[in-house]
């Protein structure tokens, strides 16, 4: 689900509320609005709406929908009993979010390419890490993500290390864009030393090619 609009085949709707009476209003007055369809505004926006008013509420129903008028249908069903609950303990508490940094072997060719065109914030972050390693390397991360085989030097550790760091730096500026930020961070390999790079929010000043894991690519500010 993304809140700007995007284009995206299903989404997650959630409905919460402290009490079972509550909980059964709001999905009265959800479906009460999808079949009026009067000023209902773009779906994602309307999937948005209802999720960010979920947290912290006991009771609560989660349908995986592609339409309003699938919406409507699930709702009816909710209403009539014919949908299994939450049991209220379950949801009661936010488990922890863990992010875990990969290390080499997680590559594959075309990765990043439709986020660098279509999430700015992740195209902000990759960019910036693109200069940084220009400053020590003869390569383009931007433009290695965008070779296929045989043009592209992902086979070479020198490449490929940089590219895979910068790539999850992107990834985790993204993720916060979206207000998703970790509990708690791990790795493997050199996904460790980008781990502990985030949880210092800097990197090392300097980087050569004996240690050329998450250090030179966690140059930019982390923050």
């Amino acid at each position: 689900m993304r809140p700007d609009g995007g284009d995206v085949d299903t989404r997650l709707f959630a409905v919460a509320a402290d009490t079972e009476d509550g909980l059964a209003e709001l999905l009265r007055t959800h479906l009460d609005r999808v079949r009026a369809r009067a000023g209902l505004p773009a779906l994602a926006w309307y999937w948005h709406d209802a999720v960010v008013r979920t947290a912290g509420a006991g009771h609560r129903l989660t349908f995986v929908v592609d339409s309003y008028a699938d919406l409507a249908e699930q709702l009816a069903a909710a209403l009539a009993g014919e949908t299994d609950r939450i049991p209220p303990d379950v949801t009661a508490r936010r488990p922890g979010l863990v992010f875990v940094f990969a290390g080499q072997g997680a590559q594959w060719y075309g990765m990043g390419r439709e986020l660098l065109a279509a999430e700015p914030a992740f195209r902000e972050a990759l960019l910036r890490c693109d200069q940084e390693v220009r400053r020590f390397a003869e390569f383009s991360v931007v433009e290695q993500l965008g070779l296929d085989p045989p043009a592209s030097r992902m086979d070479e550790i020198d490449v490929l290390q940089p590219t895979m760091v910068s790539l999850q730096i992107a990834l985790t500026a993204l993720w916060r864009s979206w207000g998703i930020v970790p509990d708690a961070v791990v790795g493997h390999s050199m996904g460790g030393d980008r781990g502990r790079a985030y949880r210092r929010r800097a990197g090392p000043p300097r980087c050569d090619n004996d240690r050329l894991p998450a250090q030179c690519a966690a140059a930019p500010d982390l923050r």
